[in-house]
Formats: C-alpha cells, sequence, structure tokens
C-alpha cells in the first residue's frame, strides 16, 4: 500500500499516513532499519549492513564465519528491559545436508534443529529430545509460467492445466513422500485461519479424466507413448533447486503419474541462487515451490497480475479486483468475505495448485527452556529472548 506522507510526531513515535485505507499495514513495521548505516546506499547490495547488520533484537551480531556458523551476543541494550535475553549468546549453524543435521542432533552437537518431515521418524524417541510438530502458514504449490512463448500456447488451455492438476497425487505425496506429517491443501490459506475457505473447488488425483481432458484438448499419444499436438511433444521442464531434498522424492512421483498419462517431465535441478534466478526472470515451465503468508493475510503480492512475487504471468482482473478490497478494507467479516471469494476464483482458474501445507518438524534438546513453537511467519526464534539452557 502507498505511503503518502510520514512525519515524526516525537521521538518514539512516527506517524504514516496512506493515500487509502490498508488492512495489512502491520506487517509493514517488523524491521526498523538503521539510518546512519544505510542512506543513501543500496540496501540489497550494501554489504556493510549485510555482513554486519544491526536491529533491535534481543542479540547483536558478533560473527559469522561463512558456510559455517553465525555467532550473535547478548544485547546490553535492548527494550524489553535488562533481564533479557536470558543467554549470552547463541551459534547459529549451517548445516544443509539433511543426513549430516540429523547426526548433529543425535550426538548433541545442537540444541535446537529444525528437520525435514521425512526425519520425524528418527528424532520422535530420541532420549534427549523433544519434537515439536508445527502446522506452518506456508503451502507447497504447483505452478506454470505463460511468460513463454511455449508456455502461453501449452498452458494458455484451460484443459491442459487442469489435466496436470488431476495427474498430481496429493495424497500419495502426503502420506507416502512425507509420511503423514503433512495436510493435503486445497487453497492458500492453512486449515487453522480463520480465512480459510473448505469451499473452494478441489483437485484430486484423476487420470482418467485427465487423459480426456488432454485428448479434448487436442493432444494424441504418439508412437513413443508421450503426447502430442502440432509436431511439439507435451514434454515439460520442471526447474528444482538442488538443496530441495523432499522436492526430489515427490517428483519421482509425479514423474511416475504424468508419464502413464502420456506427459513427459524433465527436471531441470540448479542451484539455490540460480534456480531463484530463473523463477524470477519467468522463463521456466512448471516448478513447484512454497509460500508463506503472515498471519493476517494478504495474497496480492503473489496472485495480481502485477504482484512482485507473481512469476507465472498468470492474471485475473476479477481476482485482483477481490484481493484490493481485501487489502483495503477494515471490517474483519467484509475481508474474509473478499478473501473467500478470491480463493475460489484462484481455484476455478486453475493456475496454482495447492499441494501440501508445511509442518516445521523442530528438535529440542530437554535442557532448552522456555521453547515455544510458532505457526506463524514469526518463526520458531520469536521468543528466543526468553530461552535458557539448563545445566
Amino acid at each position: 500500500m502507498p505511503i503518502s506522507d510520514c512525519r515524526v510526531q516525537d521521538k518514539y513515535t512516527a506517524v504514516m499516513v496512506w493515500d487509502k485505507p490498508s488492512a495489512i499495514y502491520n506487517g509493514l513495521f517488523e524491521a526498523i532499519l538503521p539510518k546512519y548505516m544505510l542512506e543513501g546506499k543500496d540496501i540489497v547490495k550494501y554489504d556493510g549492513y549485510n555482513r554486519s547488520p544491526v536491529g533491535t533484537g534481543p542479540f547483536i551480531f558478533s560473527e559469522w564465519k561463512a558456510g559455517e556458523y553465525v555467532r550473535v551476543k547478548r544485547n546490553p541494550n535492548y527494550w524489553r528491559g535488562t533481564q533479557y535475553p536470558y543467554a549470552d549468546e547463541v551459534v547459529f549453524r549451517f548445516i544443509p545436508d539433511i543426513n549430516t543435521r540429523l547426526n548433529a542432533v543425535k550426538s548433541g552437537e545442537v540444541d535446537f534443529a529444525q528437520m525435514t518431515p521425512t526425519q520425524v521418524k528418527d528424532v520422535k524417541d530420541l532420549p534427549n529430545f523433544n519434537l515439536t510438530l508445527v502446522q506452518q502458514n506456508s503451502w507447497q504449490h504447483f505452478d506454470m509460467s505463460i511468460k513463454t512463448e511455449r508456455g502461453a500456447k501449452i498452458f494458455g488451455d484451460k484443459n491442459v492445466r487442469t489435466a496436470l492438476f488431476q495427474l498430481i497425487d496429493k495424497k500419495t505425496i502426503v502420506d507416502g513422500v512425507l509420511e503423514g506429517t503433512v495436510q493435503v491443501a486445497d487453497t492458500v490459506a492453512p486449515t487453522t485461519s480463520p480465512y480459510y475457505n473448505p469451499n473452494v473447488k478441489k483437485y484430486t488425483y484423476d487420470p482418467t479424466a485427465a487423459k480426456k481432458l488432454l485428448d479434448d484438448a487436442g493432444w494424441k499419444v504418439g508412437a513413443d507413448g508421450i503426447r502430442e499436438k502440432g509436431g511439439d511433444k507435451l514434454s515439460l521442464t520442471a526447474l528444482l533447486s538442488s538443496a530441495d531434498a523432499i522436492g526430489k522424492l515427490y517428483w519421482q512421483v509425479i514423474q511416475q503419474n504424468m508419464k502413464a498419462a502420456g506427459v513427459d517431465i524433465q527436471i531441470d535441478t540448479k542451484d539455490a541462487a540460480t534456480r531463484s534466478q530463473v523463477w524470477r526472470s519467468g522463463q521456466w515451465e512448471i516448478q513447484i515451490s512454497r509460500w508463506v503468508l503472515p498471519a493476517d493475510p494478504s495474497v496480492t503480492g503473489l496472485y495480481s497480475c502485477k504482484g512482485s512475487n507473481n512469476m507465472t504471468g498468470f492474471c485475473d482482473a476479477a481476482m485482483d479486483e477481490q484481493m484490493t478490497l481485501s487489502d483495503q478494507e477494515l471490517d474483519p467479516t467484509k475481508r474474509k468475505a473478499y478473501l473467500f471469494k478470491a480463493q475460489e476464483l484462484l481455484a476455478e482458474d486453475a493456475f496454482s495448485l495447492p499441494i501440501y501445507y508445511n509442518v516445521n518438524p523442530i528438535v529440542t534438546s530437554k535442557k532448552l527452556g522456555n521453547f515455544k513453537a510458532s505457526g506463524t511467519n514469526l518463526g520458531s526464534f520469536w521468543n528466543v529472548f526468553e530461552w535458557y539452557l539448563n545445566k
């Protein structure tokens, strides 16, 4: 939402003026940046801040050893009072390999770790650790890009989009790949949210219906078993991060199911940074990724025609209207109605398929006190100021 004016009222008060009502203003002020460091700088590229950040939290930056750890120490000027934080320092270790991370937990090298859903069985009975499973305001979703000429040609047909949705077996992914630790998703709002709409159109695994839709769209099975139309084979490339261990597993399921229906899926695996660049360019065909919403949600940036994170090219003016109204509506009941309608339109358009709601398996040492899990975008460290370790 555009801010038309900002003025300082006193030492501790800034007054913001919007040109329109904003229902999501609270989320805009979670992090206040230091003027003395950043004025006149390119915030995104300025390493002086990015490598040695300054904030208002319970800890201050101490040391960063690239690829290994970040160390923070107690902030003596923390605004909650001198009794906080309880801990003198926290060390954040980078352990991207999930098996190495599991071994670090088992050996007691760490007091806190975020695991993957596939590792729940490995950590749930560890004698010195507690396991917490927290459903997030986050979901995995299957997307198609129409920003390329080929993508617009193939995915511009709703029959094709719907067929691809019907070839994704959410239940097998949830119960098989993720071992029942997550919940099937049919819309963007989690079931724990007051904005969850249970009545959206649902897409279930239905290969028979999918094959008919592809037949009707003119994609006929060729001699090699792959569908083709006008000399173009229905062979699609999926963009995947090399760090996405779970993604590699569920794409195997999707590849198998789609191949049986005459759709060939090739996996284009790239390092995380390159994958992000390609995604932002829109020059890809299909992908599965993760979105996170604040507890008080807005999906405008994700799905509006000019949304900053809409990299699919998807555009629905009717849905834009509902999202804009929801962002500007201060009455919770009316806002809920707009978000319900936006969810219904998103499902009907068949451009983005929610697959499952993410869960965050967290293991904490039984020596760690005051850990309180959060299912919102605040993350796991929202109350780190009151964590402590028993001897």
